[in-house]
């Protein structure tokens, strides 16, 4: 079971681990052509250090895809078995479901839910049906229908919920309908929301594509969608951090190039944390409302490159 968990968590590892790994690479790699003087001859036969550097470019661009398919495909379903086989081993019963795929529902009275999605902050359903049988389940007796609706407790009513732009229809035996009302507004009587509740779609469980659709369809009944929108601008750019980390490292390379290898791994070491620190930084600030999602990958390279530029003075 230990050997499942390290398998199904490697992904995220080679995830964290590349970019650091470019960032390295360039660094010891420039820096030993430097110290060896190999860069000086190539400048004088006409290269420039754009030229040398092409080549790391193109293998910090291979990586980047690499971090995209592997966001894509494989980390998000690596994750979530690796998050059950750790609710295994600590004793706890593994969340086989979230509200991505629980949209069905028996309540206590033998009707059935379902919801396309729940939202728990708000206690708030979104296209919910409700289908009552009649006794013992033998035909359908009645069926209702909300865009949304808000669960609205009430002393000793802890089960009402206020929905918008409902309909109900009631049907007889033979399944012709006895009766139609619809409603701009109306009161249900549902399940409470602990019964809907479970656990709520974690970002690093899915891919960009499931999150952008995730996204969209929340965004369509009113959700607030502001945390979501920083995760998946967070999924479209860290690919892009092998590139950038190549740009940083070739600069610091020539500078620190004589002192020795190790020098460039400290300096990589530094400038992969203080990376890390913006992008989580900026990412925080996007969740609170404080900066657009969009420019917290901006803020965070901005604040790198400027970092880069005071350790090159």
């Amino acid at each position: 079971m230990m050997g499942a968990y390290l398998w199904y968590l490697l992904p995220q590892y080679v995830y964290y681990v590349l970019p650091m790994s470019v960032l390295l690479a360039s660094l010891v790699t420039i820096g030993v052509l430097t110290k060896n003087s190999e860069l000086i001859v190539m400048k004088a036969c006409g290269i420039s250090l754009y030229r040398v550097a092409l080549p790391m470019i193109g293998g910090a661009l291979l990586a980047g895809g690499t971090l995209f398919v592997l966001e894509q495909t494989t980390l998000g379903p690596s994750n979530r078995k690796a998050e059950a086989i750790k609710s295994v081993m600590n004793g706890v019963a593994p969340n086989s479901l979230d509200l991505l795929t629980r949209q069905w529902v028996v309540g206590s009275r033998g009707e059935i839910y379902h919801y396309n999605y729940f939202d728990p902050k708000n206690n708030a359903l979104m296209g919910i049906s409700v289908f009552e049988f009649s006794d013992g389940m033998r035909s359908l007796a009645r069926r209702s229908y909300a865009e949304r609706a808000r669960c609205t407790p009430e002393p000793g009513h802890p089960d009402v919920w206020r929905a918008e732009q409902a309909w109900s229809r009631e049907l007889l035996p033979s399944g012709d309908t006895r009766r139609f009302a619809a409603q701009n507004a109306a009161e249900f009587t549902l399940e409470p929301p602990s019964c809907f509740g479970t656990r709520q779609p974690e970002p690093q469980f899915m891919s960009y594509s499931q999150l952008r659709d995730y996204i969209g369809q929340l965004r369509t009944s009113g959700f607030d969608v502001i945390a979501q929108r920083v995760a998946l601008e967070r999924k479209a750019s860290f690919p892009f951090v092998t590139l950038i980390m190549t740009l940083i490292a070739v600069p610091f390379a020539v500078t620190a190039g004589r002192r020795g290898a190790m020098y460039g791994i400290g300096v990589g070491i530094v400038l992969g944390i203080s990376y890390w620190v913006a992008f989580s930084v900026f990412a925080a600030l996007g969740t609170g409302g404080v900066v657009a999602p969009m420019l917290c990958r901006v803020g965070a390279r901005s604040l790198v490159r400027r970092r880069r530029r005071v350790f090159a003075a």
